[in-house]
């Protein structure tokens, strides 16, 4: 799974030059033949990509060298298909044969975890943790169908969730992947066109269907704000397709439709956003609208991800890895955006720190405001002259309650808003 929660603690305030949109990806080296089914990046230098035949392999100098984890399935060399990591340190990766393994040292050594409520021959897609203690694995029983796992105190324990709802009757349909807009609301996909919702975090599920044929599988989830969302998916052998809600889930559009598969979404932003599948890699730039190609592959890919919004990596069959540096225009030598824009932070939700980027397209005064659900001002995040260009603080909610909170960016005649969840 591609969205991942940062533990790191960093310096406060930082200050960076940024590269604006790109357009060309480029083939970087895995080091392995073995189909690599999902990627993340913890920061910059830090990454994990999984795949078949029980494969890890992990960076530790921002993609330019990838070595092997040694073997972290045991000896049923299981296919993996999904990785999360909390921190530097603590992660896990899902796959088949009911495969949940969690490490504490950013891969060294593995602990598998057992589930007797599902059967072993069972397979595991996702996992996804709202904070460090309250996580999610999505997939298949093989004797049940449709499962949805929760854990409240970081894997060490598990209850399973079996949702019976219209289509999840079927002991054939799969839970591919989900995601949470908050510490409450969350969406999972699978097969039969199924998207399940929840309002009481992941406590219970109610399901809805597209209008798609009942062929079509839906493999991935992303929102960029509580109410807009987007899902990719598509039939066997075509037609693909790449659905959006505007109102929080209530319902679904298709507003792209490929020849192909489409297996993995990604929004750096709220405006740019990447989905990868068997055609290769298309691209919004405006919110996702409209999409074009921006990459054919010369393998299916299966999942794509972007570290802090500005370097992206694709991943797909035998062992096939693609890098991406936003990169564009320069004024006066300098690299600059071209409008004023603050981003979503990330990670969101979040404990106890979060990354919240702007960016300024010339010099001048700057406030960054955090305020509660109520409107009432909690603290100055960043105020001052600034320089033309991309800034990034590091929100730390210290004693703050969990709840919804606001923040403002003030810079000259942009007055922009978002909200942030803080979870504990």
């Amino acid at each position: 799974m591609k969205r991942i929660l940062l533990g790191t603690v960093v310096t406060a305030l930082v200050a960076c030059s940024v590269q604006a949109q790109g357009t060309s990806w480029t083939e970087v080296e895995s080091g392995t033949s073995e189909r690599l089914k999902d990627v993340v990046f913890i920061n910059g230098d830090l990454g994990f990509a999984v795949g078949h035949e029980a494969t890890v392999r992990k960076t530790s100098d921002g993609g330019r060298t990838w070595s092997s984890v040694s073997n972290p399935a045991g000896p049923r060399r299981s296919d993996l298909h999904g990785v999360f990591f909390l921190d530097s340190d603590v992660g896990f990766v899902v796959g088949e044969f009911s495969t949940v393994m969690r490490t504490a040292d950013g891969g060294a050594s593995w602990t598998t975890f057992l589930f007797p409520d599902i059967a072993f021959a069972s397979q595991l897609r996702t996992a996804y943790f709202l904070n460090a203690d309250v996580g999610f694995v999505v997939g298949w029983d093989k004797n049940e169908g449709g499962v949805i796992m929760r854990t409240g105190d970081g894997g060490q324990s598990w209850s399973t969730f079996r949702p019976r709802d219209g289509a999840m009757q079927s002991t054939s349909t799969v839970i591919f992947n989900l995601t949470f807009t908050d510490d409450q609301t969350g969406f999972a996909v699978g097969q039969r066109r199924i998207i399940l919702r929840t309002k009481d975090g992941g406590q219970t599920w109610g399901s809805s269907q597209p209008r798609l044929d009942s062929s079509v599988l839906l493999f991935d989830v992303f929102f960029t704000d509580a109410q807009t969302g987007f899902v990719v998916g598509g039939s066997p052998g075509g037609p693909g397709y790449i659905l959006r809600t505007t109102n929080g889930g209530d319902s679904w559009g298709i507003v792209h439709q490929t020849r192909t598969e489409m297996r993995s979404v990604f929004f750096p932003d709220r405006n740019e956003g990447f989905v990868a599948g068997d055609e290769g890699i298309f691209h919004t730039t405006d919110g996702g609208a409209t999409w074009e190609q921006q990459l054919r592959s010369r393998r299916p890919l299966h999942s794509v991800y972007f570290e802090n919004g500005q370097i992206g990596y694709a991943v797909g069959d035998l062992g096939i890895m693609y890098k991406l540096v936003r990169v564009g225009t320069s004024v006066d030598g300098n690299e600059v955006p071209v409008t004023a824009h603050l981003a979503q932070n990330y990670p969101n939700p979040f404990n106890p720190t979060t990354t919240i980027r702007y960016e300024l397209s010339r010099a001048g005064a700057a406030t960054l405001d955090v305020y509660d659900a109520l409107g009432r001002h909690v603290r100055v995040l960043d105020t001052g002259m600034k320089p033309a260009g991309a800034h990034k603080v590091i929100f730390e909610a210290g004693p703050l309650p969990s709840g919804v909170y606001l923040y403002r960016l003030r810079a000259g005649d942009l007055v922009e808003t978002k909200r942030m969840v803080v979870v504990k």
